[in-house]
């Protein structure tokens, strides 16, 4: 009899099976297939980043703030992951040859000495996790097949192919779109209850060039990161390219570039006469500019192409079971949420795992706010993707949309960093309390409702532009306005009027801006709950990264750099 069964060993089923038996539970971890293999997932958020640190350091396992930092991935796990420092938006028409700079947005996050983005390559992440949770006392089997599952007052039992029957107290499932308990329990929606439907196709490929060498009308303005040091979206009228490298530094071993096309299911619906590979060039030619970055690029491995990504289910918990994050649902890779969300998740299923297996108390009921929080989190990001794809539909549209998306962000990682700062300055774990709220994590931030006017505001303004009662200017200027009006945003950070190149590089003379506005200019509650951390914590983090030994993230293109 184990205390918690564990089904699947990605990310999030090994890092919740390593934080249960860090607490001293026998925990039991079952995969069916095997690492290393590849995952998509790839593209890290600077709050993502914070969360990895802020697990590891809240369980006490340094393995999972080995996560957090490019770094010590380098030194700790294997140099195969990309430099990541921002996120890189480019809005393309058909056969347009050079890029415009009203239609090009990069954001560039700071430098602090604790935490370092990085583009997970994944079958290295993820293999590094399993090791180490065998470490802390995770019994591990992998080439395991589950065949049923049943779950009665006193236990569950999990049947196996080889005639095992395996027992715990607890069930969780991490093992995402073919959820072994949604099949078993019949808890998938049909069909899913998202408004948004896309399908994906998705390949690592050789030979992709540096979008920096490809498009130097956009590498005109100095920046502390090159475009190729993060995350790439090529974006088109209801769908989008992503472009995640693992070669961009000098120090990485890894040749290798995720690349990949998702698009709405309606408007570009799957052709039957292509493979997905033809298919995927076919919307390459389209546009020069991505055309001319992946020219010559070969994959490593076939293409796959997808169905519909969405999927979700009636319930993620009931009596000793509990549905993960993406055993639950899922919406779609746009924004790169996927792993920040699991992980919020994630630590507000192990503060109620924790109780629950002490007080021998597993009933549906002891997981209320997991059901409402997982449910919530799903909503939220089909509005967001829902109306995100909506707003390809034109330049003005998408440049409104993806003002409305940076607030979100600016915000939310705001409160996630204050967060983290307050613990670094007092070690008290209860610094972390602040990340809670009703229905989900951070909901309780003093800007929280703000964000969702924001929100409402853009969807409000799609619907009237697809009506016909406004045009695509109009939802520019509206937006625009009303974020300039915002006492809730930072105005002294970012001009939210600015269409040229619209986007923020966090050097430190702009962190000062921020935190000025933070400590003086703000409103009161968000000086009082979200900056009123020490200023002095803060100067030290990033007088440490300053004097960090050559960082990775900036020992990145060598080629572009000095042509720079």
């Amino acid at each position: 009899m184990h205390d918690v069964i564990v089904l699947g060993s990605g990310l999030a089923g090994s890092l919740t099976a390593t934080i249960l038996a860090r607490h001293g539970h026998d925990v039991l971890m079952l995969e069916k297939g095997s690492h290393p293999r590849m995952a998509i997932g790839e593209s890290l958020l600077p709050t993502t980043a914070m969360w990895f640190w802020i697990l590891g350091q809240k369980h006490g396992i340094p393995e999972i703030t080995t996560l957090s930092n490019l770094e010590s991935i380098y030194k700790n796990i294997a140099p195969r992951c990309g430099a990541k420092r921002g996120f890189g938006y480019i809005y393309h028409q058909e056969d347009q040859s050079l890029v415009d700079p009203d239609n090009a947005s990069n954001f560039i996050s700071p430098l602090l000495a604790t935490t370092r983005e990085s583009q997970f390559y994944r079958q290295d992440t993820d293999e590094f996790m399993v090791r180490a949770a065998q470490t802390y006392g995770v019994t591990y089997r992998d080439q395991t097949t589950v065949v049923d599952v049943a779950i009665d007052e006193d236990e569950a039992r999990v049947h196996l192919a080889d005639g095992t029957v395996v027992k715990g107290r607890l069930l969780i499932d991490a093992t995402g779109r073919n959820s072994i308990l949604a099949e078993k329990f019949g808890l998938r929606e049909s069909p899913p209850r998202q408004r948004h439907a896309s399908r994906t196709i998705f390949a690592h490929l050789r030979g992709v060039r540096a979008f920096d060498e490809v498009a130097p009308e956009v590498c005109r303005r100095r920046r502390s990161a090159t475009w190729s040091e993060g995350t790439l979206h090529h974006l088109f009228d209801r769908g989008w390219f992503w472009v995640i490298p693992f070669n961009n530094h000098q120090q990485s071993k890894n040749d290798i570039v995720s690349v990949g096309l998702t698009l709405d299911a309606n408007v570009h619906p799957k052709p039957a006469d292509m493979t997905p590979e033809e298919e995927f060039w076919q919307f390459v030619r389209r546009f020069p500019v991505v055309e001319r970055q992946l020219r010559g690029a070969c994959a490593v491995r076939g293409f796959v192409g997808t169905g519909r990504l969405q999927y979700s289910s009636s319930r993620c918990t009931g009596d000793r079971y509990i549905l993960l994050h993406h055993a639950y649902g899922f919406l779609d890779p746009l924004f790169s949420r996927g792993l920040w969300r699991t992980l919020e998740a994630l630590d507000s299923v192990v503060d109620r795992v924790l109780p629950a297996l002490r007080s021998d108390t597993l009933d549906a009921a002891q997981f209320e706010y997991i059901e409402r929080m997982q449910a919530s989190m799903l909503d939220d990001n089909d509005q967001l993707i829902y109306n995100a794809f909506r707003s390809l539909r034109s330049g003005d549209t998408w440049a409104a949309f993806i003002k409305v998306w940076f607030a979100d962000e600016l915000l939310m990682t705001l409160m996630t960093l204050s967060a983290m700062l307050k613990y670094v300055g007092s070690g008290d774990a209860s610094s972390f309390d602040m990340l809670l709220g009703e229905p989900r994590p951070c909901m309780e931030a003093p800007y929280a409702a703000d964000l969702q006017i924001f929100l409402d505001t853009m969807e409000e303004q799609l619907d009237r532009f697809e009506a016909g009662t406004i045009d695509s200017g109009d939802v520019y200027r509206r937006v625009c306005q009303m974020l300039s009006a915002a006492k809730s945003l930072p105005q002294n950070l970012v001009d939210w009027s600015v269409r040229k190149e619209f986007g923020l590089d966090l050097v430190p003379p702009r962190l000062l801006r921020l935190l000025w506005w933070g400590r003086v200019k703000a409103p009161h509650a968000i000086r009082r709950q979200v900056f009123d951390f020490s200023i002095r914590t803060l100067a030290n983090l990033q007088l440490r990264a300053a004097v960090y030994p050559q960082s990775l993230a900036r020992d990145v293109l060598g080629n572009v750099v000095n042509q720079r």
